[in-house]
């Protein structure tokens, strides 16, 4: 079944099919030094609309190198290194 937004990469799979609550292009300061860009297109999920088939296949890292404790962990692929996604400790967003 195909689903409404699905991403990922060939290891780690993720989709929805419920609309997300926020879709912007961010210029902070986190995602400049974590991407190298200037400007990054998040898409803001609620936690539980979107889902992932093998959270075991993730790697895990803070999200701000500033705030290392702070609640957003990026998530890549343990296999191929590919960004997934940012997924909240606090189980409120999840944001590809």
């Amino acid at each position: 079944m195909a689903h409404k937004y699905a991403g990922g990469c060939d290891h780690v799979k993720t989709h929805s099919d419920r609309d997300p609550i926020d879709n912007h292009t961010c210029h902070c300061s986190v995602c400049k030094g974590v991407t190298g860009q200037a400007t990054t297109h998040v898409v803001f999920f609620n936690y539980g609309d979107l889902k992932v088939d093998n959270l075991a296949g993730l790697k895990r890292q803070p999200f701000n190198a500033k705030n290392p404790n702070g609640p957003l962990e990026l998530c890549t692929c343990a296999k191929c290194g590919k960004p997934i996604m940012l997924d909240d400790k606090m189980k409120r967003i999840r944001v590809i």
